[in-house]
């Protein structure tokens, strides 16, 4: 999971979504889970969110999702 940043926006350039930001936080409330942001802009403004259960679940999300994100491009 090296390649997951939390709590840090990145975008996404390669698989679903490409061109759109995500950001990953700690869900609140829920030991050990994680909430998946993903927006048209900067801001996560105009999108969605995923919940997942832990590391192994957010992985397997990255996985299925075929994404590549650039956590260095978003200040």
């Amino acid at each position: 999971m090296d390649d997951i940043k939390i709590g840090t926006t990145g975008q996404i350039t390669e698989g679903d979504d490409s061109g759109m930001f995500v950001r990953i936080i700690r869900a609140p409330g829920c030991a050990g889970a994680f909430q998946i942001l993903v927006g048209k802009t900067q801001d996560l403004e105009h999108g969605y969110d995923h919940w997942v259960k832990d590391e192994i679940d957010l992985a397997k999300y990255f996985r299925e999702s075929r994404w590549k994100v650039d956590w260095t491009t978003v200040k």
